[in-house]
């Protein structure tokens, strides 16, 4: 914030004057305890939806024999895919938010911001194996076995598009985050 001091002007007809003056400090433009909150929001928000699409069959499910999801796997990966889109998306709006931010440039670093932390959260507990149900499951999915390099490019490919949603969606979350409806609201 800006802070302010008296200065006197020149001595006028009437008398000495005195004029607040807006002192600049420095800016800081990100506000890592906005960004930290919206990647654990990110996180949060990616878990619920994840269990609960997996509790009501819509992605794989780790158990016995039956791993193949309820309705395929064109489902499941549209599923997740939305689920990727909303969670990045909260997570980066309510950092934004937080940090009171109202220019799109900032909040689109700050929406970038929570999904590079939010992956590298997640990169972090994966390594950890603290990331699911042993070798069967992590959060992210099944665990992958590719049995091909097909296989193995194809889950390149749709790992690539899966990041791109995420940095996509937490950018626009970010920038919807600057409207004065949206602003305004909270």
């Amino acid at each position: 914030m800006a802070a302010t001091r008296s200065v006197r002007s020149p001595v006028t007809e009437v008398g000495i004057a005195e004029v607040e003056v807006a002192v600049g400090g420095p800016r800081t433009i990100i506000s890592w305890g906005s960004v930290l909150a919206g990647a654990l929001i990110a996180l949060a928000v990616l878990v619920l939806l994840s269990v609960t699409a997996l509790a009501a069959g819509l992605q794989v499910a780790p158990i016995g024999e039956a791993s193949d999801p309820r309705f395929g796997a064109v489902v499941a990966s549209i599923v997740t895919g939305l689920f990727i889109v909303i969670a990045f998306g909260a997570g980066a709006l309510t950092a934004v938010w937080a940090a009171g931010i109202v220019e799109a440039g900032p909040a689109m670093l700050h929406g970038f911001l929570v999904w590079a932390l939010a992956l590298l959260l997640m990169l972090v507990l994966v390594a950890l194996g603290l990331g699911g149900l042993g070798d069967m499951t992590t959060f992210l999915g099944a665990g992958f076995e590719p049995g091909t390099v097909d296989e193995f490019q194809a889950a390149g490919w749709a790992t690539v598009l899966a990041l791109a949603l995420g940095a996509g969606s937490a950018v626009l979350g970010g920038l919807l985050a600057t409207r004065e409806e949206i602003s305004r609201v909270w």
